[in-house]
């Protein structure tokens, strides 16, 4: 039952999934299988929002900062560490 009394049981609305086969088992509308479904997850979920693009390209920066200022320190000691077995 849903929240309005309808018997819902075995009944798909085709955007929530509500008794979906999501196993890809059942007969889709084009003989495939499986009715808007990939790996389990709806086609329309199965894409990366906005946000969390930005939120990786976010994550990618602070890693090259990270990563330049660490090679920055060590490359400092490097060198005067290469200046040091010379002698100069």
């Amino acid at each position: 039952m849903d929240v309005e009394g309808n018997d819902v049981e075995g009944k798909t609305d085709g955007i929530s999934g509500i008794g979906a086969d999501l196993t890809g088992t059942g007969t889709g509308s084009d003989g495939s299988g499986s009715d808007r479904t990939r790996g389990g997850v709806q086609g329309s979920e199965s894409g990366m929002t906005t946000a969390e693009l930005l939120g990786n390209a976010a994550l990618g920066i602070a890693a090259l900062v990270a990563i330049w200022a660490l090679l920055q320190a060590l490359g400092v000691n490097v060198i005067n560490w290469i200046e040091g077995q010379l002698g100069i």
